[in-house]
Order: C-alpha cells, then structure tokens, then sequence
C-alpha cells in the first residue's frame, strides 16, 4: 500500500519529500487507531474463546462467512 500510496499521491515536479512525510504520517494517523481496535477487539475476543463450545461457533461463523465472501466472485461470471 505504501508502495501504491507513493505512486498515486507523489509528484515528480514537486518536492518529494514533503509529500513522502505527509503520506507517512497519513499512514500513522490512520494505521495506529485501527491496529488500536484490532488488538482490544482480539483481546476481547480470546475472552470469549475460552470454552470450547464459543470456539467451536466462532470457526464455523468465520468459515461462513469466508465462504460468502468467495460467492460474489462466482456470480461475476454470470453477469
């Protein structure tokens, strides 16, 4: 993404590295809050992992879910 971000959002014209910091910081400002929710929400959930019967219903959620994500990508085909 960094790689994309620099690409899209650099101008050779201009001065390289003002837009380098700003895009770094961007990233900074935005990454460190969402790293932030994703670590208590894992914390959170390894709380409620505990019982094997709360495992269980997670897995097979996430596996539904992950196998809904795929069925859009097989219905492209028919359009």
């Amino acid at each position: 993404m960094a790689i994309g971000a620099l690409a899209a959002f650099t101008s050779p014209n201009g001065e390289v590295w003002k837009d380098i910091v700003r895009i770094a910081l961007s990233f900074i400002a935005i990454g460190g809050p969402c790293v932030a929710i994703w670590l208590f929400f894992g914390i959170g959930l390894k709380r409620f992992q505990t019982e094997s019967n709360h495992l269980r219903r997670f897995n097979i959620l996430m596996g539904l879910l992950l196998a809904a994500s795929v069925v859009p990508l097989g219905l492209e085909g028919l359009y």
